[in-house]
């Protein structure tokens, strides 16, 4: 396997051009789509009213992709500059440094560099810390602008910027689904929790998606997360989250102790029980035996009051 790096302008340019060459599809940018309610149409079949800036639309089935705020064990927290260094980063060819600089603390939790060169003299360097709350983009940019000080990249000249928020491990809610809406993306469960990781998974899921509506059936959602899958993960960020000071030490054990081929099946979803089990003996017993589903109950009931008292503020 390869190491792929895709720009999301050349990205949303395929796709707008694959939009232009279909008649039957009508792109309207800039909408912001606010309410979704249950209808009748005028044929007299179930559907769905979107009220959006530019009026309301009815629809027999609605993919909802919009971003909501997600109550989850960990949030991932980064902020990215493209720059152009002049050959002040030394990069070996060919090689990305996926978790360099990694250090833990307890009240900080864990940070760590991303840095991926595009050429000799160009590079995305990225900081990420994972935090129990959302961190503010002004802390998150303080923080990378410190570590590309410490790096010898304070002068590198500012190519573009990128940063966001992803929740890691996403607390379950109770809300009913509305009939003839799926919703997808972050809200629908395509990140994977210990990762956040969801190009692929979404690409694939939008592949399964198209082929339904194409069938005439109800557009699909994501799957649900193996069970074996769901509880590693639960476990893994639980112990994150229990202990942030040790997290660069968990990393690392996998990182020496689980064969290369292994580790990518399991971040890419494709882990074999053998895999499960390198991952699970590479990992120290103790902190991890503390997490188990009697903890995430009160985890669950911790998140389930902190959104009852943001709503009664």
């Amino acid at each position: 396997m390869s190491y792929q790096y895709i720009r999301g302008v050349d990205f949303y340019r395929w796709a707008l051009a694959e939009i232009a060459g279909d008649d039957r599809i009508a792109l309207r940018l800039g909408v912001a789509a606010r309410e979704l309610s249950s209808v009748t149409l005028p044929d007299g079949t179930p559907g769905v009213r979107v009220t959006t800036d530019e009026g309301v639309l009815l629809a027999r089935r609605v993919v909802d992709t919009r971003p909501r705020r997600t109550a989850a064990l960990l949030y991932q927290c980064f902020s990215g500059v493209e720059v152009e260094h002049g050959g002040a980063l030394a990069t070996e060819p060919g090689a990305v440094g996926l978790m360099t600089r990694m250090r833990g603390t307890k009240t900080d939790g864990l940070g760590f560099v991303y840095v991926l060169p595009l050429s000799p003299t160009r590079a995305l360097v990225e900081w990420t810390r994972f935090s129990p709350v959302p961190l503010a983009e002004s802390v998150v940019v303080a923080e990378r602008d410190a570590e590309l000080a410490a790096m010898g990249l304070a002068g590198a000249t500012i190519v573009r910027e990128e940063g966001g928020i992803l929740p890691m491990g996403r607390m379950p809610t109770h809300d009913a689904p509305m009939p003839g809406v799926v919703l997808a993306g972050n809200a629908g469960g395509a990140l994977r929790d210990a990762s956040g990781y969801a190009f692929l998974r979404i690409q694939q899921w939008a592949r399964r998606c198209a082929d339904a509506l194409a069938r005439g059936e109800d557009p699909a959602p994501h799957p649900a997360e193996p069970w074996v899958r769901r509880q590693m993960d639960g476990i893994f960020l639980q112990a994150l989250r229990a202990h942030p000071e040790r997290t660069a030490e968990y990393f690392m054990a996998m990182a020496r102790g689980v064969a290369p081929h292994r580790l990518l099946r399991f971040l890419t979803d494709r882990a074999t029980a053998g895999d499960l089990a390198s991952i699970i003996v590479s990992l120290p017993l103790l902190p991890f035996l503390a997490q188990l589903p009697d903890r995430r109950a009160r985890l669950v009931a911790a998140a389930s009051a902190a959104r009852a008292d943001r709503v009664a503020r």
